[in-house]
């Protein structure tokens, strides 16, 4: 469905259209301030998923806009977004860990690539729920890291979205889940 670029009916020049670029953003252009150094992973990829979804861009990272087949300017003009997309990626990385994925093609495959290098820390994460203690800190403080703790989770690992009525019914689970976490917790 891409036109021209030159036509100014042309998606491309639509903001609100995937495909569009706006003039001033450059391969070079920071989308969160904390490059990923391994260590910060889930709030990195919170704040990436923000920033793209923010510029119409994470359809390239998500996979739910595929490289088109049909025509040479269709398929230049994905790869030309893709591969924006890409370098906004690698700069926020860290000098090692882009340079581990310099040579991989597509936005999405980046985007795999670091989910699957990082799944450890959502091992850690979970681990870290499940085994917090209030101690010394107050009843605030104690849920106030706990909540923190709750909402990276969801942050990285949602609860899926449907229509038949199960996700209202994941969401209660999850809710007593939390309870018994929080309860587990408390300072005798």
């Amino acid at each position: 469905m891409a036109t021209s670029p030159t036509n100014t009916g042309s998606p491309v020049l639509d903001p609100s259209f995937p495909y569009y670029l706006h003039h001033s953003k450059n391969p070079g252009t920071l989308l969160v301030s904390t490059p990923l150094n391994g260590d910060n992973y889930l709030t990195w990829h919170h704040a990436m998923r923000m920033a793209l979804h923010a510029k119409n861009k994470m359809m390239f990272v998500n996979r739910s806009l595929p490289k088109p087949i049909a025509s040479l300017s269709e398929v230049q003009i994905w790869d030309r977004c893709n591969f924006m997309v890409l370098s906004w990626i690698l700069n926020v990385l860290n000098c090692t860990i882009a340079d581990s994925v310099l040579y991989v093609n597509t936005a999405h495959s980046v985007w795999k690539e670091l989910e699957e290098r990082y799944a450890l820390l959502i091992f850690h994460l979970k681990r870290s729920i499940s085994t917090i203690q209030q101690g010394n800190d107050s009843l605030v403080a104690y849920y106030t890291c706990l909540k923190m703790l709750w909402d990276e989770l969801t942050s990285y690992v949602p609860i899926p979205a449907c229509i038949c009525g199960a996700q209202s019914a994941l969401h209660s689970v999850n809710q007593q889940e939390r309870v018994y976490q929080f309860l587990m917790g408390l300072f005798d």
